[in-house]
């Protein structure tokens, strides 16, 4: 009998320090995925930053762009403009009306190669400068691409991705896209001002 319980007590202290050992595994498993997320989300973020559009150091500004539109098109309002990057390729899309026609072309934001996309004529309703002078940007005293990266990163920490030039009423504005640890947000900006206009989470 006296063995019985000499070997019970053996197994209950084995079974024990099985468990007490068991349980500071996981809480170090627990301790290691917190660390580990942390590092990742460092990581995203320092990513994004290093990947940023405001790190790019094109060669073509926005007043370049807006020139070689107009030397192609020298009766034609600019109605949209943005920078994007296809395949880490950067290029400006512009969108231009004049009297009679509406265009859309693309200009390497490296080089300055302008690529006509689409020369359409308007419609009756659209032509005469209807259109036009309703959607023409406002393009005097734009704040320089610099400048809106500045605005925009500290109302934003994370990576630009690109902007467009947009017209609300008589305001024209900047919609500059930021990722940030795999969230998408919003900025707008006066394009004259610099004024934060909205700031919004994607869904």
């Amino acid at each position: 009998m006296k063995k019985i319980w000499i070997s019970l007590s053996i197994m209950t202290g084995l079974a024990l320090g099985l468990a007490a050992c068991s349980q500071n595994d996981n809480k170090q498993q627990s301790a290691n995925n917190a660390d580990n997320q942390g590092t990742n989300a460092n990581n995203s973020t320092a990513n994004n930053e290093s990947d940023s559009l405001a790190k790019e150091n094109l060669k073509v500004n926005i007043e370049d762009a807006v020139k070689t539109f107009q030397d192609k098109y020298p009766d034609a309002a600019i109605t949209e403009m943005s920078l994007d990057s296809d395949f880490g390729k950067w290029h400006y899309e512009v969108e231009g009306i004049n009297e009679r026609n509406q265009y859309e072309v693309e200009i390497d934001a490296n080089n300055g190669e302008l690529n006509v996309k689409e020369e359409e004529k308007l419609d009756a309703e659209d032509a005469n400068g209807v259109k036009k002078e309703k959607e023409a940007l406002n393009l005097d005293n734009l704040i320089t691409q610099e400048k809106l990266f500045n605005i925009v990163n500290d109302a934003q920490k994370g990576a630009i991705t690109q902007w467009s030039l947009e017209k609300e009423s008589a305001s024209t504005y900047f919609d500059v896209s930021v990722e940030e640890q795999l969230k998408e947000y919003e900025v707008s900006v006066d394009a004259q001002t610099g004024e934060i206009l909205e700031k919004k989470q994607d869904n």
